[in-house]
């Protein structure tokens, strides 16, 4: 279901903005152990590992699905959800999140370099609190050209 979906990818992108890139808390006296406060944000020590190695392929697991039907209107909010994720893993984690994804993420999924690449720049593209409406139509055609590669080869 695309909408349960986008809430949980949603929850992942929340998590990322608060754990990963340390924006200010909604609640400042809940911070674990080992986390470090600066100005009101809390980054947890090893979540960019965990985000790297659970979150990120979880978005991509989400996005490449077989049944995400990219001609659905619902699956639209799912896309878009899935876009800001990405590009709050991006400003989290910058090069580190596109080099796993060049490097280990899209080819372990048989993503072709020519697909792969323009891929990269889109999550790279995103500003912050930019709603990722122009990431979320390529991811659109990017699943359409993705699907239609692996029936062929």
């Amino acid at each position: 279901d695309p909408a349960m979906q986008k809430q949980c990818v949603s929850v992942l992108h929340r998590l990322v903005d608060h754990w990963a890139k340390g924006e200010p808390d909604c609640d400042s006296a809940a911070v674990p152990n080992g986390a470090t406060k600066a100005d009101g944000a809390t980054r947890i020590p090893g979540f960019d590992e965990y985000a790297l190695s659970h979150v990120a392929p979880a978005l991509l697991r989400a996005l490449l699905h077989p049944y995400l039907d990219t001609k659905d209107a619902s699956a639209m909010g799912l896309l878009e959800a899935l876009a800001a994720a990405q590009q709050a893993l991006y400003g989290a984690l910058g090069a580190r999140y596109t080099g796993y994804l060049l490097e280990n993420a899209l080819p372990a999924v048989g993503c072709p370099p020519d697909l792969a690449n323009p891929y990269i720049q889109h999550v790279a593209s995103g500003t912050p609190n930019q709603r990722p409406v122009a990431f979320r139509d390529f991811l659109r055609t990017f699943v359409e050209r993705f699907h239609a590669s692996s029936r062929q080869g």
